[in-house]
């Protein structure tokens, strides 16, 4: 007998139409996509919803320091320090050189390279919180931590373990060099993936969004226009683009 996938409606306008209605409860979902795309506007927004209906979440930065965040998020009229006194968000800042010397010197403690540290300390948080979204922005922070793919995909099985056993709906960030990038080890890793391109057509760039892969589930085939505006982000799901 099957079970049915509980599915998390991300709140952000247009996106769960096109991905069969949400994002499934215990998945990791890889957003990726090339600079000035939007994954990790999208990946916060989808965090930021949740806490607006009192679904506890968290924040893992590994590139921006926790201020930038807090100032850049405001624009959109997303006050994350409200939300954080009001106990439904956490921001974890790993972006300091410190944090990830600790990671590392932690993993060397444990016979290797491992990602042993961070886990344990997000899956206290997770406990502790309650938090049902999460968003890590970027997974390849942690790639100058492993000398080769198999040790990295090791210890991302062991993340994507976790957060899976915790029943959280993960969004991790994957930084490509282009958009159309071949794929990568951590999106071979993820139950899903997202990918937002960022085209240059004439003088503008032009921003679609696919989804590449939710395993089992009946999702929308094709690109779609992605735009950010003041409030966020929004999938035009009724228009396909096409010479994408």
């Amino acid at each position: 007998m099957s079970t049915k996938i509980e599915l998390i409606k991300t709140g952000i306008e247009g996106l769960d139409a096109i991905l069969g209605g949400g994002f499934p409860l215990g998945w990791v979902i890889v957003v990726a996509g090339g600079p000035g795309s939007g994954k990790t506007t999208l990946a916060t927004e989808f965090v930021v919803q949740g806490c607006l209906k009192g679904e506890p979440g968290i924040l893992v930065t590994m590139n921006e320091p926790r201020n930038h965040v807090l100032t850049t998020m405001k624009n959109f009229g997303w006050d994350l320090l409200f939300l954080e006194r009001e106990e439904l968000l956490t921001i974890l800042d790993y972006s300091a050189t410190n944090v990830l010397y600790s990671i590392h010197k932690q993993g060397m403690k444990d016979g290797g390279p491992s990602l042993n540290f961070m886990i344990d300390q997000l899956q206290d948080k997770i406990d502790s919180t309650g938090a049902i979204r999460l968003m890590i922005d970027p997974l390849n922070a942690f790639s100058f931590l492993f000398h080769d793919k198999f040790s990295m995909r090791r210890e991302l099985h062991k993340l994507f373990g976790m957060l899976a056993g915790r029943k959280t709906v993960s969004l991790t960030t994957l930084e490509l060099g282009s958009s159309d990038a071949p794929f990568t080890v951590e999106e071979f890793l993820a139950y899903g993936v997202v990918r937002i391109y960022n085209k240059k057509i004439g003088r503008h760039r032009e921003r679609s969004i696919e989804v590449i892969k939710l395993r089992g589930l009946n999702q929308e085939r094709s690109t779609y226009p992605f735009e950010i505006g003041a409030n966020g982000c929004r999938v035009y799901e009724s228009t396909e683009t096409f010479d994408f």
